[in-house]
């Protein structure tokens, strides 16, 4: 699954709404994600887990770190 993570900041998450995730402030559309392949007992390798937040440009608004720990 990929980890949208630019934008992150930005209040409408525009980049991951972009992609098809509904992930808002109030639902965590990575979850629902997850939910469906836990019933299917498939293994998620979840991308930007191994990011920073401090490595990301200021511009981007971006926020791995904050979107892992989501």
């Amino acid at each position: 699954i990929s980890g949208i993570h630019w934008w992150y900041k930005v209040p409408s998450h525009a980049a991951e709404l972009t992609a098809g995730y509904y992930n808002l402030h109030d639902r965590d559309g990575y979850r629902t994600i997850a939910r469906m392949l836990k019933r299917h007992r498939a293994s998620i390798n979840f991308t930007c887990a191994e990011m920073r937040d401090s490595e990301q440009s200021s511009q981007a608004m971006s926020a791995p770190e904050e979107l892992v720990q989501q």
